[in-house]
Parts: structure tokens; C-alpha cells; sequence
């Protein structure tokens, strides 16, 4: 996503949103307690459409559901509506987390989880801490660690969760995030 590479090391907090009418939200900070995107939910839409807003309610990204995939896909597109990349479980098996995500480049306009075409980065995790790693393919470096923040009752009970987000230099800050959240929401189905 354009304009979000950081130069040093960020931890940012992911919290889902208690928004009954409006789908799932998500708010995302740094340790300060500043505010850096907000995630907006539609529960009226069919693909669990979703927008992220920096933190002057500009459009950073949408994303939604492919209705028509039996392993789970979450789409990523720019403001403009133009697709980035799409994150798909590799299998049907709960006690697997594993995923593919593929970034869609020019030329490259193919279908997720085509054969013979390779993941840009691989999710690879725990399915009871929530703990997770995405790893660049093509060098094996780690781009984001996921890991589940604390386990409160009250939002075991809710069905929120709240993540960190560790994002080393050189990394996509909004990628990351955007991942996280289609981790997310691949894992609640």
C-alpha cells in the first residue's frame, strides 16, 4: 500500500470493536494510545466489505470476502478500487494455520491459489494462541509477527479480540495490518 513503509521498528495494537449495526470494526494504535487507522465494517454487506481510514479519515484501503472460494479468500484493494493482493487459507483443516498471500502486480493477473503460481509471503501461525508469522517467499524474511494481546474475559465472551502487530524496518505498516485483519476474519469462518 503506498506511503506506509517505516524506517524503524513499529509494535501497533489491534482491537476489534464492539459496533453491533455496523459489522466488525477495528482500531489500530501505537503505544501512545494514537490513534494511526480505523477499520469500518458493514454488517448489511454480503463479502463483510470493510474500509481503513488513516487517522484523517482518508480511504487507505477496502477489503472484502470472495463469495465464490471454499478455502476462505480475503481481497485487499487500493481507495481507487484496484486489487493489491488477496490472503487465502491453504486448507480446510481448523488446526492448521496456514495461508498464501499473493500481491497482484502488473502482468500478474491471476486467480489466488492458481497452480504454479507461488505465494509473495506465507502465513504460517498457531490456532490456539493466535500467534502468527508472515514470511516474505522469495528471501524468507519476516515482514509482521501477530500475536494475540492478553485474554480478557469480558471480549472472550464478546468474541473481540485485541492483537500486537510487530512491524520491523522496510516494512508495509498498512500491509501488515490490513493481513492482520483478513487473518482475522479467515480464521472466525
Amino acid at each position: 500500500v503506498d506511503g506506509w513503509t517505516t524506517t524503524e521498528a513499529v509494535e501497533l495494537t489491534l482491537k476489534e470493536s464492539l459496533a453491533f449495526l455496523r459489522g466488525d470494526d477495528y482500531e489500530v494504535t501505537k503505544a501512545s494510545g494514537e490513534v494511526v487507522f480505523r477499520v469500518r465494517g458493514n454488517v448489511f454487506s454480503w463479502r463483510s466489505h470493510k474500509e481503513m481510514v488513516d487517522m484523517h479519515g482518508q480511504v487507505v484501503a477496502i477489503m472484502d470476502r470472495k463469495l465464490e472460494s471454499i478455502l476462505f479468500t480475503q481481497r485487499v484493494f487500493n481507495a481507487r478500487g484496484e486489487l493489491l493482493f488477496t490472503v487465502r487459507r491453504r486448507n480446510l483443516l481448523p488446526w492448521k494455520l496456514e495461508m498464501d498471500i499473493i500481491v497482484i502486480r502488473e502482468g500478474r493477473r491471476v486467480a489466488s491459489g492458481q497452480k504454479g503460481v507461488p505465494p509473495d509471503f506465507i502465513v504460517t501461525g498457531n490456532t490456539l494462541t493466535r500467534d502468527v508469522t508472515i514470511t516474505r517467499t522469495h528471501d524468507r524474511e519476516i515482514v509482521t509477527r501477530i500475536s494475540r494481546k492478553g485474554l480478557i474475559i469480558g471480549d472472550i465472551l464478546l468474541g473481540r479480540d485485541t492483537y500486537n502487530v510487530l512491524i520491523p524496518p522496510g516494512s508495509d505498516i498498512a500491509f501488515s495490518i490490513l493481513a492482520a485483519i483478513a487473518i482475522d476474519e479467515i480464521f472466525r469462518k
